[in-house]
């Protein structure tokens, strides 16, 4: 059997056993129609530029998720604060 893999404007297909090489390589493993199926796992650089633009993200991601997870936590005392009430409620009717 035989992977197809690209690397840039390149697309080589090669034999299943080279597949981990040519990903050490820089190359991508993809499916017939492009999609990647496994990424590289080497022989690829990023520029200074594209490193500090995903660092810069990932620290708004980072942000982004303290903020939510503060915001679960606040909707789970809310429920949790009007079941308890809900349960006194019922309590009392009985």
């Amino acid at each position: 059997m035989t992977s197809k893999m690209k690397k840039g404007n390149k697309i080589v297909r090669v034999d299943d056993r080279q597949v981990g090489q040519y990903l050490k390589q820089g190359f991508d493993e993809i499916s017939d129609k492009g999609k990647v199926l496994k990424k590289a796992t080497g022989g690829k650089t990023y520029s200074a530029a594209e490193y500090n633009k995903v660092s810069d993200e990932v620290d708004t991601l980072k942000g982004e998720v303290k903020r939510l997870v503060k915001e679960l936590h606040s909707a789970q005392a809310e429920a949790k604060k009007l079941q308890e009430e809900a349960a006194k409620k019922e309590s009392k009717k009985k």
